[in-house]
Parts: C-alpha cells; structure tokens; sequence
C-alpha cells in the first residue's frame, strides 16, 4: 500500500490479531508533488528484499496486536513515522 501511495498518509488503519485490516479500508491522504514523483522501483516487482521500514511497521502491528493506527506517515514509497492515540498515562510508561 505504502508503495503506490509514494507520498501521503494512512489515517485509522485497524490493527486485529496483529494483522491490518484492509476491508473496510483506512482512509488515504495522498501527498502529490508537482510535477510528480516516480514511484518505487520494487512496485513491479514480484520477489524484493523487504525495506527495513516495512518490517519496522510488522513488528509494530505484532506489539500493537488489537488496535487502530491512527497515522502512517508514507515517504518516498515507505512507512516514516506512526501516530498512535494513547492516554498520558500509557504514554508515560
């Protein structure tokens, strides 16, 4: 998904048994440089080493096991950075 977004945001992706749930699907932000950016390589690609971003964000489902993602941050085809909500006290900890 990230890959063909390119550019963009993935806004309240739910995450159930550590798995993303793609149906219904989250919303997409899509952020479109003029004159445009070309997309990763990998896209047509069928066997690719997996960027470490996207094992990052597996790990991340596997912590998170049931929840929802409120923001992926998507660069140059990858997942940068994730909004989570959380109450302080779960962020203090």
């Amino acid at each position: 998904m990230a890959q063909r977004i390119n550019y963009g945001q993935i806004l309240g992706l739910s995450v159930r048994n550590g798995d993303p749930v793609l149906s219904p699907g989250p919303v997409v932000l899509l952020d479109i440089k003029l004159p445009g950016d070309g997309a990763r390589r990998e896209i047509g690609l069928v066997d690719f080493v997996l960027p470490a971003e996207i094992s990052a964000l597996m790990v991340l489902f596997d912590e998170l096991r049931d929840g929802v993602i409120d923001v992926i941050h998507v660069q140059a085809g990858l997942p940068r950075r994730i909004t989570l909500r959380s109450t302080l006290t779960e962020a203090l900890r």
